[in-house]
């Protein structure tokens, strides 16, 4: 996968050219993992939304209720309440035994 970091003010993210916006992004992009703050989120949605982001991970840690209904409005699938370390490989450490016990119970 190429992974193109985006915050509104870093410049790069470790050795990575980072952008301030999905619109800056050098290739079309379907997917998003967002690690935001949740007053933010609502905006992010509709700045994928306009820029044909089809999909987004909402990583667990924040309350992302008026995102995600702002997801479904715009018809973007996503997923909530999960960590994305659980499913992206290499999956390693505390995540590969939360994985083991998620993929045990048939909820993987």
């Amino acid at each position: 996968y190429q992974v193109y970091p985006v915050h509104c003010s870093l410049t790069e993210v470790d050795g990575s050219k980072c952008y301030r916006s999905l619109a800056e992004l050098p290739d079309v992009v379907e997917s998003l993992i967002m690690c935001a703050k949740a007053e933010h989120a609502p905006a992010l949605v509709l700045e994928a939304s306009n820029n044909g982001i089809k999909r987004i991970w909402f990583q667990q840690g924040a309350d992302f209720a008026e995102a995600i209904t702002a997801a479904e409005q715009a018809d973007i699938d996503h997923v909530n309440g999960k960590c994305i370390l659980m499913y992206a490989a290499p999956v390693t450490g505390i995540h590969a035994l939360h994985r083991f016990f998620v993929r045990l119970f048939g909820k993987l």
